[in-house]
């Protein structure tokens, strides 16, 4: 549960310093990130949860997530914040966006891995728990790291 709170929190934070500093433009490039790229990417998932609760099958989160869609979205996720960032032409520190970029690049392999391995798991030898969870660790932390990128693409650093 906590680590449902940890995102967030950082986005509420950055909210909250991009108005008090008073980057409304920053403000509008983030909250349309979060709608069109992350909302709109979870809706498949969101959808399926809510044919399999209407059709009276099993609903449970676990046996949902436990197919690595969510790697699929963590991936679609990352790679267009990646992409925003690297076509970013605001002045910035170089090291942060290497450091952010980099951290990106590395959750969707990683990401992408995993999802591989899941769906090509032709025995029951997946511990449904440990896919669930590891997709939604991988989820969150791409979330933050995506977010980290969006933000640095859209901030002029003096």
């Amino acid at each position: 549960m906590i680590l449902i709170l940890i995102p967030f929190m950082l986005f509420a934070l950055a909210y909250y310093y991009l108005y008090k500093f008073k980057k409304k433009r920053v403000i509008e490039e983030i909250t349309v990130w979060l709608i069109f790229s992350v909302f709109i990417a979870l809706l498949p998932i969101l959808f399926n949860f809510l044919a399999a609760y209407y059709f009276g099958k099993d609903s449970m989160m676990s046996g949902i997530l436990s197919r690595g869609e969510l790697l699929i979205v963590a991936v679609a996720i990352g790679a267009e914040a990646t992409g925003k960032l690297i076509s970013s032409d605001k002045p910035g520190q170089k090291i942060v966006r290497i450091i952010a970029g980099g951290g990106c690049v590395i959750l969707i392999i990683l990401s992408s891995t995993l999802f591989a391995i899941t769906s090509n798991n032709q025995e029951s030898i997946l511990v449904v728990e440990r896919v669930t969870n590891n997709s939604v660790i991988l989820f969150f932390i791409m979330l933050i790291t995506s977010g980290s990128c969006v933000l640095i693409s859209e901030l002029e650093v003096d």
